[in-house]
Order: C-alpha cells, then structure tokens, then sequence
C-alpha cells in the first residue's frame, strides 16, 4: 500500500512565520522580527517538550537563570550583557537583549537569536519542502489572517489564537497543492508581482 503523505511541513517553522510577521506589524524592524519570531517558536517547542531531565519538567524562562548564562557569556560582541529584559511581544512576556545599535533579538539560553538562523531554520525549510510559491502561498496566507488583528490584538494573544487556528490546515498538501485563486477562507490570490517582503 503506497504511503500518502499528509503533510508538507511540520508545526515549528509555521509557528515562528506567524510571529515573524506579527513582530513586523507591529513595528520591529525585519531582523528583530525574525529573531522574535524564531525565539517565540523555539519557547514553544521547549516548553511542549521539556527542557531536558527524566522528570518531563515544562519549560519556563526564568530570570536568574538566564542571567547567570549572560554572566557566563561576557563575551557576547555587539550586545550589551546587562540589557536583557522582558518585553510583552504578542501576549506573553520574551526575554530580549539589546545590541549596541539599539535593536533588540529575542533570548534564550543566554544567547541572542540571530535572524540569520530564521533563514536557515525557517524560510529556508518551507522553501526546501513547498517551493518558493509554497513559500509566498503560506507567508500571505499568515499576513492576511494577522491583518484583520487591532494593534492592540496585535500584541496579545490574539496572535496565539490565529497560529492555533491556521496551523494544522496550512500543513496539509491540499494547501500547497490548491491551484492559485483557488484557496478557503478567501485567500489571497498569488502571484509573482505579490506586494510582499519574500525574506
């Protein structure tokens, strides 16, 4: 019996595109977004999992613990060890650290998430499984979703809701494989002159 596959891509990359996109409608510059974006997916994925340990403790951040790996990483070039704070980002309070010009990148584990791994780990991922158009499909498909979000809902866990909503039926073949202008919920129609960011 030939295996059908049912899905294109896994909940990971998904999950750090909606925030991506949400930290940009909010106003963060595209390289914080995508460190926002990336640090928001892998919080999830800690905290679903467990942080290490036979016991299957949940993962929670914790402020002396990520102090003490800042401490042990006074080294860290272009960033500004005693800036990490928290910020409310989409509902849910984000370690943050400053660089020296000013931006912020998300943090976890004592270390800046740069948005160069988002391209490695994220775009890069949905491209190698959908294609570039796979890659425009289900970026505008978020941004459309996100768009009907206030500012205020912007930042809340509205954003949580959309994610939660969307990321089961954007994972299905039947997604990537819907002809253009073909798609549920009213999708936008894709096409190659898209007035979209493709990074």
């Amino acid at each position: 019996m030939a295996y059908i596959r049912k899905n294109w891509i896994n909940r990971f990359p998904v999950c750090a595109l909606v925030y991506r996109e949400a930290a940009e409608l909010l106003g963060y510059d595209p390289a914080e977004a995508k460190s926002m974006g990336l640090a928001r997916a892998i919080f999830f994925n800690a905290a679903k999992n467990g942080r290490g340990g036979a016991g299957g403790k949940k993962y929670y951040p914790n402020k002396d613990i990520e102090k003490k790996a800042v401490e042990q990483r006074k080294q860290l070039k272009g960033f500004d060890a005693d800036s990490v704070e928290i910020l409310n980002f989409a509902g849910i309070g984000t370690y943050v650290i400053h660089a020296e010009d000013g931006s912020v990148r998300g943090f976890i584990g004592g270390k800046p998430i740069p948005p160069e791994q988002y391209d490695r780990s994220v775009r890069q991922k949905i491209m190698d499984a959908g294609g570039e158009l796979g890659y425009l499909k289900l970026k505008l498909h978020v941004i459309k979703r996100l768009s009907d979000l206030s500012p205020a809902e912007l930042n809340s866990k509205a954003v949580y809701k959309i994610y939660e909503s969307l990321r089961d039926d954007v994972r299905k073949m039947e997604f990537l494989e819907a002809p253009e202008g073909e798609k549920k919920d009213g999708d936008v129609r894709i096409s190659a002159e898209a007035n979209v960011h493709t990074a």
